[in-house]
């Protein structure tokens, strides 16, 4: 009886104003209007509900079943801040403004642009360049690079980033080598080839994009390949 009461109890309040002003009470706790970058992380997850949506891929099982989205957004320190939950109708590169359009909501004084980190599933042409015109800032992997991209005659970045992997004692140094010029193929995009190299791993070269002239090849290499802070938030997705 408890439980169909709480049942009840939960179905009435979870409306979308009170989804919002949860949002919103919780970027207070985590001080959102003091950050402009975010890491946006999408998952795709089985679906174990009574309703009828569509399948889709997934990845965590590879197959194709029924599977729902969830669009994560943190800050750059790793705090949750907003998640909205999708089916599969929409790809990522459809549904990243809409959800970034509503994430816009939960500010009191939102910055003109935002910086996303994005690790998979937003490269394509027209959905890069719709961004760019957009006025937002992304941050994301070339895909389908082929390792040929480096040019030697550009002016080299070379940096070391030390972070920790599973507690404070497990440390990895990783050095990186860049250069940075230009990306033909998208307007408005720059391209950095960073060669990446740490104790005990190969060595990789891979193309990093980004369409800000104000962001340094540094912040964004760094942003990348600390893109993983926020994976032990997803214990607590409900």
């Amino acid at each position: 009886m408890l439980f169909r009461s709480q049942r009840g109890a939960l179905k009435v309040g979870s409306t979308e104003h009170n989804r919002l002003l949860l949002f919103k009470r919780n970027a207070c706790f985590a001080d959102i209007e003091q950050s402009q970058w975010f890491y946006y992380d999408p998952h795709g997850i089985k679906y174990n509900g009574m309703r009828k949506i569509l399948k889709g891929w997934c990845g965590s099982v590879g197959k194709i079943i029924r599977v729902h989205y969830q669009d994560f957004i943190h800050t750059q320190t790793g705090e949750p801040v907003f998640i909205k939950y999708l089916d599969s109708y929409y790809d990522l590169r459809e549904r990243f403004f809409f959800t970034v359009s509503e994430f816009r909501e939960i500010f009191t004084n939102a910055p003109k642009s935002l910086v996303f980190v994005i690790d998979r599933g937003i490269y394509g042409h027209k959905v890069l360049t719709r961004i760019h015109k957009s006025g937002e800032v992304v941050i994301t992997w070339e895909k389908g690079y082929k390792n040929d991209g480096w040019c030697q005659e550009l002016p080299l970045t070379h940096f070391r980033l030390t972070r920790y992997r599973n507690n404070y004692q497990d440390l990895i140094t990783c050095q990186f080598d860049c250069v940075r010029y230009p990306f033909e193929k998208i307007s408005g995009y720059d391209r950095i080839i960073v060669r990446a190299s740490a104790e005990k791993k190969t060595d990789i070269e891979v193309s990093i994009l980004v369409n800000s002239k104000e962001i340094s090849t540094e912040d964004a290499v760094t942003a990348m390949f600390t893109r993983w802070i926020q994976e032990n938030d997803f214990l607590y997705e409900g």
